[in-house]
């Protein structure tokens, strides 16, 4: 958990799909 995943949901939600 860090700042970007704060700042950028949706980066972190296609992250976490594809991990």
């Amino acid at each position: 958990m860090t700042d970007c995943d704060m700042e950028i949901p949706e980066l972190n939600a296609d992250i976490g799909l594809h991990l």
